[in-house]
């Protein structure tokens, strides 16, 4: 399976972590509990199959020949996409850490990935709450907390600098279920691009919450917008490009702060 130019060129060549803990019930069987995880995993890795293989860097390909992830506390070998190790504690309680390699997986892909494996081994799931982004709407609290954030950020900077200083907030965006392209919302890989905000010099007037929040929305607005647009592989290319040449000119300014904000919901 050769991966596509925005694994290539939107991801870097490491691992996402996370750890996961489970607090004890006080009725645990630890031998029942490691074999249900390794069961349920080995059902969630025949839907993710592309993780159970291996990358090769020279040609752009992962092997997709069911060599399986690395489940264990050693050390791994022979450069898995996957890394899991499980920790059952005295108390009864069990933290699970994963990584899994960034070139075979975006965020959302990896979040998708955990919560079809708990499925698999708890039965049930609460579902996940996603931010919906629409005409008019009331915003949401990704969107609250990025602006607090945001908004605390250009006052530090104003404080530090004697001014407003511009600066360009960048969001990680889920493309899937966006673009008028036929993409699978389990898709595999990384499907991602980032929705931009803008703090300019004239803006030192409009510096309340609510500012920052229309700004996020605004920015959030305009990437749903041209996501709907885009129909083709070249339109999307030209589209995620064109935010990338943005970005870079933002973190190469000395004068113009780049905050990077990134979330599951």
């Amino acid at each position: 399976m050769k991966i596509s130019w925005l694994d290539q060129f939107l991801s870097p060549h490491n691992y996402l972590p996370f750890i996961f803990y489970f607090p004890s019930n006080g009725d645990e069987n630890n031998v029942e509990r490691s074999r249900q995880l390794q069961n349920s995993l080995s059902e969630t890795l025949t839907i993710f199959y592309p993780l159970a293989g291996r990358y090769t860097d020279n040609n752009l390909i992962i092997h997709c020949h069911d060599e399986g992830v690395e489940y264990t506390e050693a050390q791994p070998d022979n450069s898995p996409l996957v890394l899991i190790q499980s920790n059952i504690f005295e108390s009864g309680g069990v933290a699970i850490g994963l990584c899994v390699t960034h070139r075979a997986a975006d965020a959302y892909t990896v979040f998708t990935f955990v919560r079809t494996w708990a499925t698999a081994s708890l039965s049930k799931l609460k579902a996940a709450v996603c931010s919906s982004v629409n005409g008019s709407h009331q915003p949401t609290r990704v969107e609250v907390v990025t602006a607090v954030m945001w908004k605390t950020l250009a006052m530090v900077a104003r404080s530090k600098h004697g001014r407003s200083r511009p600066s360009l907030l960048s969001h990680t965006f889920n493309m899937r279920a966006k673009i008028a392209m036929p993409v699978p919302d389990n898709s595999c890989g990384n499907f991602i691009n980032v929705a931009l905000s803008h703090f300019t010099e004239d803006d030192g007037s409009k510096v309340q919450l609510h500012d920052f929040v229309d700004r996020v929305c605004n920015g959030i607005k305009k990437m749903v917008s041209d996501c709907a647009k885009v129909s083709s592989d070249d339109e999307l290319f030209v589209m995620a490009e064109k935010i990338r040449i943005e970005s870079i000119k933002a973190f190469t300014r000395s004068e113009m702060d780049l905050y990077m904000f990134n979330s599951w919901c």
